[in-house]
């Protein structure tokens, strides 16, 4: 199968055909405490942010701009992100499943330290799913890209969380998922720099300090 032939295959049908599934086998397994959905689950979510937002930042960086695949993955850049958004959403679901201990009450265990940060993730990527449909981007009209410009806000808290829960629940010193937040994160300063251009790593920024208050309050 060469190149060309890969490139004329509608990514769009092969994400939601192979998500879907995938994400009903993860929620599976997490009702029934097998397999590893937890960490599946977010490495796919993270897989697929990247493919949303490295090539529009190589897009606007000049980077490869005759490069066949980038311009593939421009294309497909929102079903990328609703099927990201769709996997991040499952992540939190399975691991609820999967970890909560199904004797105690679930909200002291909803509270520990590592699921802070789920407390402005979900509700974000929520709100970033409902606004990726088509009927209600008519309505909001363009304000719905600033919405989604949201994505950049939870970068940081989404490294916070992987780090923190991997130790918490798996014991484990090191989220993968970090190195692809950290691409994201560089690329999106050094747009800053060479492009004068701060409308995303503002958004970083500001979860860095918000993270910080919100840490100085809690002592």
């Amino acid at each position: 199968m060469n190149k060309q032939h890969l490139l004329s295959i509608n990514l769009t049908r092969w994400l939601y055909a192979l998500s879907l599934p995938g994400i009903f086998i993860i929620l599976v397994c997490g009702l029934f405490q097998v397999g590893e959905p937890a960490g599946f689950s977010a490495i796919m979510g993270m897989v697929l942010l990247t493919a949303t937002l490295l090539p529009a930042a190589c897009a606007r960086l000049g980077w490869w701009t005759g490069n066949d695949i980038l311009r593939y993955l421009l294309r497909h850049q929102k079903h990328l992100g609703i099927t990201s958004g769709l996997w991040f959403v499952a992540h939190g679901m399975a691991s609820g499943l999967f970890f909560f201990d199904r004797t105690q009450p679930w909200w002291p265990q909803f509270t520990v330290e590592a699921l802070h940060p789920v407390w402005l993730l979900m509700p974000v990527m929520v709100l970033m799913l409902i606004t990726s449909i088509n009927a209600v981007q008519r309505r909001l009209g363009s304000s719905w890209k600033d919405i989604h410009a949201l994505v950049w806000l939870l970068l940081i808290p989404m490294m916070l969380h992987g780090n923190l829960a991997i130790a918490f629940f798996e014991k484990e010193d090191f989220a993968p998922a970090t190195f692809f937040v950290v691409t994201l994160v560089g690329v999106a300063l050094y747009e800053a720099v060479r492009l004068r251009s701060f409308r995303r790593i503002r958004w970083v920024v500001l979860s860095i300090v918000l993270i910080s208050i919100y840490y100085a309050m809690m002592g």
